[in-house]
């Protein structure tokens, strides 16, 4: 389940960017990071023959570093409540293009887009990474009920791909929901491995700090 800290960023699930409402009003973020930034989410997860399982996925910048002429965020994630999660670190970039992202584990230090800025209906990107690439494209925008709480002008984001995980080859489809000046509030995930084994996910927002 590695593949869930990609779609944090998105989001992480992923994916985002500044949309400007007027030229008289102040730019909407759809995906805010600062030296303070927190992010805690609520993480379910359906295995067959182990049932529903609960835990908390986490995310915080933990400082900056600078690669090249470039400076980047240092976001610590880690996940609890599922088996083999261990702590990752990744370094994100904002910049009026997208948010760009390199992996702790990258000798070369070589970013990647992570979500083009700014969004519409009808963007669509690809995100690639060591589990594979994924496909996505912002749906609608729309009101997201989050654990009771609504948040106006999410961008719903579609998203599929082929991912390996644990050395399996699976199909990854899922929604993500992210907020103006929030960022990502909900993500839902079905993963298709080997045997038309299906893993869900669900993620829901818990805190957002910034």
């Amino acid at each position: 389940m590695r593949f869930l800290k990609q779609h944090f960023y998105l989001g992480l699930l992923v994916l985002t960017g500044w949309t400007a409402c007027s030229s008289k009003e102040e730019k909407v973020d759809y995906f805010p990071i600062t030296q303070n930034s927190l992010w805690e989410y609520d993480l379910t997860y359906v295995v067959p023959a182990m049932g529903s399982k609960t835990g908390m996925y986490k995310g915080k910048v933990v400082g900056k570093e600078t690669f090249g002429e470039k400076e980047y965020f240092k976001v610590e994630v880690e996940t609890s409540g599922v088996p083999g999660e261990e702590k990752k670190v990744e370094y994100l970039r904002k910049s009026e293009e997208g948010v760009y992202r390199i992996l702790e584990n990258d000798e070369s230090k070589t970013e990647h887009l992570l979500m083009p800025t700014p969004l519409a209906v009808g963007t669509k990107w690809t995100v690639s990474g060591p589990e594979g690439d994924i496909d996505y494209e912002v749906e609608s925008k729309e009101t997201a009920d989050v654990a009771g709480q609504k948040y106006k002008n999410c961008f719903k984001i579609g998203f599929a791909g082929r991912m390996n995980i644990s050395d399996q080859e699976g199909k990854a489809t899922g929604l993500s929901y992210r907020a103006p000046n929030v960022g990502e509030v909900k993500t839902d995930v079905a993963l298709v491995l080997g045997d038309n084994v299906t893993i869900t996910i669900a993620m829901e927002r818990n805190t957002i700090r910034h």
